[in-house]
């Protein structure tokens, strides 16, 4: 993991966006993916019930083949 950045969250009742990006290095190949990334949390008595996440997937494979 390179980094790890949300840097905007919407929340609405139990439910809470978070976007931002984030980066990979793959060790086999040491190609670098870096992305955009959104999470999905849903909330239930303090505790997270659901959560999703979405990013570039296309991109991430292109990192992990030579």
């Amino acid at each position: 993991m390179q980094h790890y950045t949300m840097n905007e969250y919407v929340a609405q009742g139990d439910a809470v966006f978070a976007r931002g990006s984030c980066a990979w290095t793959n060790k086999r190949t040491g190609k670098i993916a870096e992305t955009p990334k959104v999470d999905f949390w849903r909330f239930k008595d303090g505790k997270a019930v659901e959560f999703y996440e979405y990013f570039d997937t296309a991109l991430v494979y292109g990192a992990a083949t030579a």
